[in-house]
């Protein structure tokens, strides 16, 4: 009838899935070199000689103990002071290379956390993926859901490559690296691998594994 106002018949999304597509790619890829960078940083950091109180600068003093030796090598004092800023350089060494070490171990435990926030996002985007289903099989629309399950694929993508395919059910599935992450209403539970011995730089390295 004429005169009545307008009547709501469904809200529906504004979602562009290409453009969702295109910020996954480049959020997994911003992820990654913020990553780099945050390690390239502290590696920094260890070697930083900026106040001539680094490793680099006992190296310049023990070439410079060697040199001032080798014209006066009969000298005792050059001598020892050969000895001294070798051993100054060795220390330097020895404290850089803890440092080092230290910063993986602390980068294998951030990766532990990682690990167990991926888990996390995979079972809720499990269970949004069951509700949505639901939901839509009765042709009503699940907004809400497919937004919060955007939003864990959003952080998802933080923290690794991800492809993500649409079902004709509306089901995601989740792909990173040629693994299947979420298959509809299955998915993977990863963990840290058993520490595994590194002999080269006397310290344990890990793999990301699947439980199952």
């Amino acid at each position: 009838q004429v005169g009545n106002g307008s009547t709501v018949t469904s809200v529906i999304r504004a979602r562009d899935i290409y453009a969702d597509r295109q910020y996954w790619k480049e959020s997994s890829t911003n992820g990654y070199y913020n990553g780099k960078a945050t390690n390239y940083a502290k590696i920094e950091s260890i070697f930083d000689d900026s106040k001539n109180t680094g490793l680099q600068n006992a190296m310049e003093k023990f070439y410079e103990a060697w040199e001032d030796c080798s014209a006066t090598a009969s000298s005792d004092t050059s001598r020892q002071n050969v000895i001294n800023a070798g051993q100054n350089f060795a220390q330097s060494l020895q404290i850089a290379a803890n440092h080092v070490k230290e910063q993986i171990v602390a980068l294998y435990d951030d990766i532990s956390l990682s690990v167990d926030n991926m888990n996390n996002i995979l079972g809720k985007v499990v269970e949004l993926n069951k509700n949505i289903a639901g939901i839509e099989a009765t042709g009503a629309h699940a907004n809400d859901l497919r937004d919060q399950r955007d939003l864990l694929v959003d952080q998802l993508t933080e923290l690794t490559d991800v492809n993500v395919h649409e079902t004709s059910n509306g089901m995601y599935t989740l792909v990173s690296n040629g693994t299947t992450l979420v298959n509809g209403i299955t998915r993977v539970e990863l963990e840290m691998s058993a520490p595994k011995n590194n002999n080269e730089y006397a310290l344990s390295d890990y793999d990301i594994v699947i439980k199952e």
